[in-house]
């Protein structure tokens, strides 16, 4: 080669050597047109980079598997400050960690990787990570983040657990057989959930399932074994746990659904047979072999469980549970005495199964008839009454009868591929009710069913009246006990729609009642019940803690810790201290509630009440992402139950928007906004006060989009219904004049807003002797209008006096941290307004991508004005798309973005 053409050579290669690969030959056929000399050039390249990769290599495998010791607790790793060291092993170790920045609580797992080498290894593991980030569920722990530390070692943010190993938990809360087995049902139902994302496990042991102190398993470390298998230096065969993995796993071959059917099935072993599972001769032992005679069920596991736990862990994966989902219903065809796929299907054992489910029907046949002979021995004494219910009977099946024929499609000319509904029938029924005479009792319990079935459909308007009406014709038949029952469902209606003052009324109503007839404890807990959701409407959260404690202990006391009733009002309890700001606590029994109404049903209203409460309390803690899949499995489940229509459904569409909303996802929360719009118009009208509520929550949106006129008409509207509705010092009519008058501060209306601002701080004074999240949030109201107004030093000054929250929630810490940084950029006082901005924008990243973007702009305002213009520039690009795809044209944030846009390009 000659001298000329081996420096144009070397010219080229200095000048492409430092881009990235992907940018060499590109960049070289713009600067030679020479096919020969580009492919010379890129072959130096290659040969240089496959040099490095040898060089840097042993180095990374050094330092990947390096033990990790130089970090130790109160070191710091980008944002989080590492605490105690909870488990060091193989795969490395686990540090718990809180937030560095103080800035709101929040603790997490960080768990640091051994086996992780080269920067091939790297981005493979990071794009890994990224699926198992997906994964949402929640029985399986979160991955939030990931990184490497400073030597290089991998590591992985999860989800922090406090629990207890599901062996330990089983065994120390001392659990029967049927709940081992319904708890190990819900860890299928969480590595299901995962299968159907196409994630494996691939190291299901008892240590990586933690229980919570509310029953609910909760998985680990899901798919991270795959990931060493994969991407570290061992092979499969390297992972797993003795006893759990599978054949093939430990054989180093292909391992998918299959290996984790194993791995559950050993898993039900342990549970079941209360000792660690042991393989001898390449298959399981069963069960009831190495269960002791100690064990109280220990005749139970022949046939059935030992069927069960043998096919799941068959030696030969194709004769295995296809799926998780067959193992479990296996289970559950176990539970309900139904013959096991797991066994032969021989006639004599179908009907042995047959015989163990139907044995009440025998009993309850012999009662029967022996009911039938003293009812005939005693029917010479009692012929008045039977006439009398005989008269009952034929009003009722009158009333039936008519509202199903009239409600009979093709009777009302419909199409033949129209069905009756559950609405259809009430509204015949209604309305046949207006037509019919009969005995005043007769009809008023009619109304009172009918009423009270409108409101299980969340068909409030319907409702309402009917149930009134029942109660005053109840109570003037003599019929008190009833009129009591009916008072107390229509509290909790009222109060679900926030008309606090009329609620309390209802309910101390039915509660004197109940008391002046000496009604047994447990009506009388009812009444407690109702009271404690219309006084927490009202405002007097301690008062309704006290009326909700007197009817959870009574139904504790009489129906035992686990009933429905004792469910409800716990949830109710939950709700209360939510609004208190205890969202921990109001997880917590959420949480504990949902356990409970899922083990009737999965598919129920209580389940959709429970979760939304579950939801709701996850939101406030900043938990979003977590909050957003429970509120789509309740739209879902409200679709179902409801067919699309009534108040619960428009309900659960605005509270996911509301959850989308606070995740940046305004193209997602508006359709659903609009969606629980048109439910609600279709279902009560305008004038309703869930329109009031879900027109409020849209109002929001569209001031966050810019949309700001109409959102003022908006807020107007929901203020309008709810004035029409409620007394002036409502919290509901206080809350929605609040909303209305910091809309008017942003659009410059400064007169209009002051009164009603300051108004509002006194209005929340005045309901509560302690900091509420409304008194906070008016007052930082007042902090933002004195900081437009230019009184920076009154602002600064009514800041400074806005009290704390025992647990504020990550929205209200970052207003509060906005404000601090919007005086000091105001003041010129840059070190701090940048100092502050960044905290902000750090805050939202990973929670709302919009206001993180929002929060760039004064960020790079500050930046400039303090002279560090590329750094200002930077977070200017940063804030251009999400800004630019979130809000509407000329919404300040992009006014800002624009003028700071053209400072820049002048320098």
């Amino acid at each position: 080669m000659d001298a000329a053409r081996w420096q144009e050579i070397r010219e080229l290669f200095d000048a492409v050597c430092e881009l990235p690969p992907s940018r060499w030959e590109p960049t070289l056929r713009a600067m030679s047109a020479d096919p020969a000399t580009i492919d010379e050039v890129l072959s130096l390249l290659d040969a240089q980079t496959m040099q490095l990769q040898r060089a840097s290599g042993p180095v990374a495998t050094l330092l990947a598997n390096l033990p990790d010791a130089q970090l130790q607790p109160g070191d710091r790793l980008d944002g989080w400050r590492l605490g105690e060291r909870v488990a060091s092993g193989g795969m490395g170790s686990v540090f718990v960690a809180d937030r560095a920045d103080g800035l709101f609580k929040h603790r997490v797992a960080i768990k640091l990787l051994r086996g992780f080498a080269g920067p091939v290894a790297a981005q493979r593991l990071a794009a890994e990570r990224q699926i198992l980030a997906s994964l949402q569920h929640p029985g399986i722990a979160r991955l939030y983040d990931g990184g490497t530390t400073p030597t290089g070692q991998p590591y992985l943010v999860l989800e922090y657990v406090d629990g207890l190993p599901l062996d330990e938990y089983a065994d120390r809360q001392n659990l029967r057989l049927r709940a081992r087995i319904a708890l190990f049902q819900r860890v299928c139902a969480a590595v299901s959930a995962a299968h159907r994302q196409l994630v494996v496990h691939c190291d299901l042991k008892p240590g990586n399932v933690l229980v919570r102190g509310d029953g609910e398993p909760v998985l680990l470390d899901f798919g991270i074994a795959r990931l060493l298998a994969e991407h570290g230096e061992d092979s499969a065969a390297g992972y797993g746990t003795a006893g759990y993995a599978s054949p093939e796993q430990l054989a180093g071959d292909r391992i998918g659904v299959a290996s984790d059917v194993y791995g559950l099935g050993a898993l039900l072993c342990r549970l079941i047979a209360g000792r660690a599972p042991v393989v001898e001769d390449g298959r399981m032992r069963a069960p009831s072999a190495m269960a002791t005679a100690a064990t109280p069920w220990h005749g139970e596991l022949r046939g059935d469980l030992d069927a069960i736990v043998l096919k799941a862990c068959d030696a030969d994966p194709e004769r295995r549970y296809a799926t998780v989902d067959a193992l479990s219903g296996d289970l559950q065809r176990y539970l309900d005495r139904r013959p096991v796929l797991a066994r032969p299907q021989a006639p004599g054992y179908r009907a042995s199964r047959f015989l163990a489910r139907r044995w009440k029907e025998s009993i309850a046949a012999s009662l029967a008839l022996a009911l039938c002979a003293a009812f005939v021995w005693q029917l010479s004494e009692q012929r008045e009454r039977a006439e009398h219910e005989a008269a009952v009977a034929k009003e009722v099946s009158d009333l039936l009868l008519k509202a199903f024929a009239e409600a009979d499609p093709k009777a009302r000319g419909a199409r033949g591929t129209q069905v009756t509904t559950a609405r259809d029938v009430l509204d015949s029924g209604a309305a046949q009710l207006e037509r019919m005479t009969g005995s005043p009792d007769v009809l008023a319990r009619q109304r009172a069913v009918i009423g009270m079935a409108y409101q299980n459909l969340g068909e409030t308007q319907r409702a309402e009246p009917l149930m009134r009406r029942a109660a005053d014709e109840l109570i003037a038949v003599g019929a008190e006990a009833e009129a009591a029952a009916v008072l107390s469902e229509l509290a909790v209606l009222l109060g679900n729609d926030k008309r606090g003052d009329d609620a309390v009324a209802v309910g101390r109503r039915s509660l004197e009642l109940r008391e002046r007839i000496g009604a047994e404890p447990l009506a009388i807990a009812d009444s407690y019940n109702s009271l404690g959701i219309a006084l927490n409407t009202q405002g007097d959260t301690d008062a309704a803690v006290a009326a909700l404690e007197k009817a959870l202990a009574t139904r504790r006391e009489y129906l035992g810790k686990d009933a429905q009733a004792v469910t409800v009002t716990l949830q109710n309890l939950a709700m209360v201290h939510r609004s208190q700001g205890e969202y921990k606590r109001a997880e917590r029994m959420y949480r504990e509630a949902l356990a409970l109404r899922r083990r009737d049903s999965e598919r129920s209203y209580g389940v959709l009440v429970a979760r939304d409460g579950l939801a709701k309390s996850l939101n406030d803690q900043g938990r979003q992402a977590e909050a957003a899949v429970l509120l789509r499995q309740n739209v879902e489940l409200a679709r179902e139950l409801y067919d699309d229509r009534g108040d619960h459904m428009a309900s659960a569409h605005s509270e996911l928007a509301s959850t989308l909303q606070d995740m940046g996802d305004y193209a997602n929360a508006l359709p659903n906004y609009r969606r629980a719009l048109e439910i609600t118009v279709e279902s009560g009208g305008e004038g309703t006060m869930q329109y009031a509520i879900d027109l409020n929550n849209m109002a929001t949106l569209l001031e966050a989009r810019g949309e700001l006129a109409a959102a003022e008409a908006a807020f107007r509207q929901s203020l309008r219904i709810r004035r029409a509705n409620l007394p002036p010092d409502d919290r509901s009519v206080v809350r929605a004049e609040g909303n209305l008058a910091r809309l008017q501060m942003r659009r410059g209306q400064m007169r209009e807003s002051r009164p009603v601002l300051e108004q509002g701080i006194e209005q929340w004074r005045r309901k509560s002797d302690k900091p509420t999240p409304e008194l906070v949030i008016a007052m930082l109201g007042m902090v933002e209008w004195y900081t437009r107004d230019g009184q920076l030093d009154a602002a600064q000054a009514l800041l400074d006096r806005t009290p704390a929250l025992p647990e504020e929630s990550p929205n209200l810490a970052l207003r509060r941290l906005g404000l601090r940084a919007d005086i000091a950029q105001r003041r010129g006082d840059w070190p701090q307004a940048q100092a502050l901005w960044a905290k902000v924008v750090e805050g939202n990243g990973g929670r709302d991508p919009v206001m993180a973007a929002k929060a760039r702009v004064p960020y790079a305002e500050s930046l400039l004005g303090g002279g560090r213009r590329d750094e200002a520039r930077r977070e200017a690009e940063l804030a251009q798309a999400p800004l630019r795809a979130a809000l509407v044209e000329g919404a300040e944030p992009l006014q800002r973005l624009q003028a700071l846009e053209g400072r820049l390009s002048k320098g």
